[in-house]
């Protein structure tokens, strides 16, 4: 797996390893694979190592977040993203902070690998380090990232640093490494050049905007259909500019037929399954990347959650539940449909 280490919280550049060439680039310039690692600073996604004997999912996050309260983090803003690898380690972050990993994410159109700078130099270094402008104190009970300067306040004499270059990044093996796969998916990344050449991507979108409000779930008035209409003719226009719109739905709808018969079966299913489940239950999101499409839904309890999978089954769909947890709203389970 190649590696990307972001040098700001910007998120606008960093340093890329790549088998055995490291150089600086922008985020801009890397190009758009599924085998990159990208390490995030600890200020933007800040680890977290909880060891606990708790084995509900919504328990340990709420704790987190709790803990973390405790320390004057707004709590209300915070999400747990729980680390890949079996362990204690979480990731936390605050809203703003996914809403900048899906702008700097978005011509990837996909989940990227990320981690914290503080997790992965302690995964990787068993040592006290420097790397670039930051001390990281791996060798505490908790790991430690400080600025140079406020590493110069303490009393140092003791610790022994080692500086950590370009070149010895070449020689790590991140394939043990922790990491969270966040879903890098958002509408106006497939409106890139790139991504206009495949058009089960662009018919996907689509489709997926013409079931957008059912997906939300909205009981919508005359003006939320009135601005959804508008936002789609937007899309259309931005993917088609050289085509007159009528009526967007019939538009769409009519574009899709034009597409090879391969994806217009997927695109079929894929209808079929939006329909189907927004009928049956509540979805909270949804995504579609490599065939798979992921629908996360809301049940009232684990027996409704019980009674739809059971029916998924006997419709002969190719599911599996990807993550499931409980809170006061019911029960949130992500189902993966393999197209």
């Amino acid at each position: 797996m190649n590696l990307y280490i972001f040098k700001d919280i910007n998120l606008k550049e960093g340093i890329f390893c790549q088998g055995n060439k490291v150089s600086n680039k922008l985020i801009s310039d890397i190009p758009n694979s599924t085998d990159i690692l990208f390490v995030l600073p600890n200020e933007l996604l800040q680890h977290v190592y909880f060891e606990h004997n708790l084995k509900n999912k919504g328990n340990i996050h709420a704790k987190i977040i709790n803990d973390l309260s405790s320390l004057k983090f707004k709590s209300s803003n915070l999400e747990v993203l729980d680390a890949k690898n079996d362990g204690f380690n979480y990731f936390v972050i605050e809203e703003g902070t996914r809403k900048l990993l899906k702008n700097t994410f978005s011509k990837f159109n996909q989940k990227v690998c990320i981690t914290s700078d503080l997790l992965f130099f302690k995964e990787s270094f068993d040592e006290d380090i420097q790397f670039e402008n930051f001390i990281y104190l791996n060798k505490t009970t908790e790991p430690v990232k400080l600025s140079l300067k406020s590493f110069k306040l303490l009393d140092s004499t003791t610790l022994s640093i080692k500086n950590i270059t370009n070149q010895d990044l070449k020689k790590l093996k991140t394939e043990q490494l922790n990491f969270y796969e966040f879903n890098a998916f958002n509408i106006k990344s497939l409106f890139n050049f790139s991504n206009m050449k495949n058009p089960l991507i662009v018919a996907s979108v689509l489709l997926i905007a013409i079931y957008g409000a059912a997906l939300a779930n909205i009981n919508s008035n005359y003006a939320q259909v009135n601005k959804m209409n508008e936002t789609l003719a937007s899309i259309y226009s931005s993917i088609y500019p050289n085509e007159s719109i009528k009526n967007i739905t019939t538009d769409i709808q009519n574009k899709l037929l034009t597409l090879n018969n391969a994806d217009k079966t997927q695109l079929t299913t894929t209808i079929e399954i939006i329909s189907m489940v927004s009928q049956t239950t509540n979805i909270i999101d949804v995504y579609y990347s490599n065939e798979l499409l992921t629908i996360k839904c809301l049940f009232k309890n684990d027996a409704e959650e019980s009674i739809f999978i059971n029916q998924q089954n006997r419709l002969n769909y190719s599911v599996s539940i990807k993550d499931t947890e409980s809170n006061q709203l019911g029960r949130i389970t992500t189902i993966e449909y393999d197209l």
